[in-house]
């Protein structure tokens, strides 16, 4: 059986971990405004033919991408706040359930980071073929 110390120390583990990934959350809301722009400031050269469905599949990655941030930054601060109750010990009989919350936000964060990353280099690659077209286009 756990102790109320051990219970405390690694809801602290926990909790650390935590600020790590609210952290890079917030880096990804940044930058996932810069992708914004990014679209913005290329759009005439990707609504061509040749772009538009590449762009709108891009679009709705970028905005299911969002939307999970979202939902994971919702459930990492009610987290955050159960485990901080279990650190100060303002809840000791706080139910067990905050191992298995801890698991599947970070199943979620993996993931998250996973299709972020993924994201990221389609839109920079899309961005880079129009870009260059352009130029091309630009030099005839």
């Amino acid at each position: 059986m756990e102790t109320p110390a051990s219970t405390q120390s690694q809801a602290e583990q926990f909790y650390s971990r935590s600020e790590h990934w609210k952290s890079d959350l917030e880096f990804f809301k940044i930058e996932t405004a810069f992708f914004h722009r990014l679209i913005d400031d290329h759009f005439a050269e990707l609504i061509s033919a040749e772009y538009l469905e590449k762009l709108k599949i891009e679009g709705k990655k970028l905005y299911d991408l969002e939307r999970d941030e979202n939902e994971l930054s919702k459930m990492l601060s009610k987290h955050m706040k159960e485990l901080t109750m279990i650190i100060e010990g303002t809840n000791p009989e706080y139910p067990n359930e905050y191992r298995e919350q801890h698991s599947a936000i970070e199943r979620k964060f993996n993931k998250l980071t996973k299709e972020y990353r993924e994201l990221k280099s389609e839109l920079f690659a899309l961005v880079e073929k129009a870009m260059g077209k352009k130029k091309l286009i630009n030099k005839l």
